[in-house]
């Protein structure tokens, strides 16, 4: 024995020994406990390479394993394939004992025994190799490899030591699995959300591109229920929108902005049901509001039945959503709301509110506030038939119509289609400011003739009409010559028929007065 118990120690005649010998357990035992570290170095430096790995299987299978040293625990990590090749001589027991304090670099699956002890109690290294090796194993199939491999295959083996293991370290794991396929399921989701150690950042680089949703955001705690907002991890539900909404305090969030932004198709096509308390808080948030992209804007808008009903929420609107709103009937027709759109918008904004309101506001249409601009929209709106335009007019201050022969020519036009009471003031001012001879002509004309007794009238009227027209009123002047028209046959014939002018005659050169009769 004192051959053995030295630095130099006779390793080929231990290894004949230790296939021929009788006391092999005695000999290698005194070979150990003589010096551990000297002992190992010796055989791992021992050139013969079939005599060296003899000499190793011996000194596992005899040494003590509580008292394994760095040197060769370290190289336990590295030999995982030389234990299961051994495993019939070492044993399996001392297998297990050696394994105990080990993180296996790379296992195999050549010693089921073995590898079930080694995933049972988690040693082995965490690496891809390992983990899609572990996860086939377990399946019993061979379809998990680095492109595939996540936490939802490793949790569907069913092995708790094993998936608790992983979960326990999962920010490692994270940056093993898979970048190639995007396929975690729910649960595994809200496992990597809901994981405290596990960096924010970490969470949302590997989280993003994930498939599959979770469908309701109350399962995420609240510490990750931002991640899981700007990750677009949630179902998107309007349950889980009001929520977060909720959860944020109900104001408008960067996060939840471009999360509906992000799933506004699929938003849209569903309704916001009553059962959701803050509905109305999110509908003056994001849809009675500019927060949202105009598009976005436009797919979420009918998933609502709320209406604005009061102005607070009108001036911070812009003229395009303003209108959308209107139009999909989202704003009611109220004093409040019209006192605001006719303060905060423009004219056309305006008469598209009363447009849309049109039976509320012909019953309200003393009580607007006209401008000329919101007069001529409304005069030249389709909407408005020529009875409603007929109410409207007789309600416009003169100075809204001195203010745009636009406005005159278009009240003028109506006249000639439909008969308004009008007050002599506010007559003469059309007449007088309006682009289109011809309906001035007609509209002096039907005055003239409903009112053939007031001189002054129709002098006025004349006078209000371009020449030639009013140079009927002048004494002693060359006659004037007028087109020959059906208007104009009709003006003069009825200047003729209130003795005005005595009479009038058609030329070739078109229609005369031959004279107006000075004692008129």
């Amino acid at each position: 024995m004192k051959r053995i118990e030295r630095e130099d120690a006779p390793l080929e005649f231990i290894a004949q020994y230790y296939q021929n010998g009788r006391h092999i357990q005695h000999l290698f035992s005194r070979f150990i406990s003589w010096d551990i570290a000297s002992s190992w170095t010796a055989i791992i430096g021992h050139e013969k390479q079939d005599e060296k790995e003899i000499l190793i299987e011996g000194w596992l299978r005899f040494c003590d394993p509580a008292k394994l040293l760095t040197e060769q625990r370290e190289w336990l990590n590295e030999n995982y394939i030389f234990l299961t090749e051994h495993s019939g001589k070492i044993g399996l027991e001392q297998l297990k004992q050696l394994s105990k304090r080990q993180l296996y670099h790379t296992l195999n699956t050549n010693s089921h025994e073995l590898l079930d002890f080694v995933i049972d109690n988690s040693l082995y290294s965490i690496n891809r190799e390992n983990l899609c090796l572990i996860t086939n194993y377990l399946n019993k199939a061979d379809n998990v490899n680095v492109e595939n491999l996540n936490l939802t295959r490793i949790r569907k083996t069913g092995k708790e030591a094993f998936y608790s293991y992983i979960e326990a370290n999962l920010t490692t794991c994270l940056q093993l699995f898979s970048r190639e396929v995007h396929d975690e399921d729910e649960e595994a989701l809200l496992l990597i959300l809901n994981e405290e150690t596990v960096a924010e950042d970490g969470k949302k680089e590997y989280l993003n591109r994930q498939q599959n949703r979770i469908q309701d955001i109350d399962k995420v705690t609240d510490e990750a229920k931002e991640t899981a907002i700007k990750s677009f991890l949630t179902a998107p539900t309007w349950e889980n929108v009001a929520a977060y909404f909720t959860f944020t305090g109900q104001g408008v969030s960067d996060s939840l902005k471009l999360y509906i932004e992000h799933y506004d198709t699929e938003l849209g096509r569903t309704i916001c049901p009553d059962t959701i308390s803050v509905k109305e808080q999110l509908f003056d948030a994001y849809i009675a509001s500019c927060a949202l992209e105009i598009d976005s804007f436009k797919k979420i808008l009918h998933s609502f039945d709320n209406t604005i009903v009061d102005s607070e929420s009108i001036p911070d609107l812009n003229s395009q959503r303003l209108g959308i709103l209107i139009n999909a009937g989202k704003v009611q027709y109220t004093e409040e709301n019209t006192s605001a759109i006719s303060s905060s918008f423009n004219a056309e904004d305006m008469a598209k509110y009363l447009e849309h309101h049109k039976t509320e506001y012909l019953q309200d249409i003393e009580n607007i506030e006209y401008t000329t601009e919101l007069a001529l929209y409304l005069l030249r709106s389709t909407v408005f038939s020529l009875y409603d335009k007929a109410q409207i007019i007789p309600i416009l201050d003169i100075e809204i119509i001195e203010a745009s022969s636009a406005l005159a020519t278009k009240i003028c036009t109506i006249l000639t289609k439909t008969r308004i009471d009008l007050d002599e003031n506010t007559l003469t001012t059309v007449i007088g400011m309006s682009d289109n001879v011809s309906d001035r002509v007609i509209v002096a004309t039907h005055t003239i003739k409903n009112n053939p007794d007031n001189s002054e009238l129709v002098e006025t009227l004349l006078n209000r009409l371009p020449s030639p027209y009013n140079e009927i009123t002048k004494h002693d002047r060359k006659r004037p010559a007028f087109e020959k028209t059906d208007y104009n046959i009709e003006l003069l014939a009825i200047l003729c028929s209130i003795g005005y002018i005595s009479s009038y005659s058609e030329t070739e050169n078109g229609l005369k007065v031959n004279k107006k009769v000075s004692s008129f």
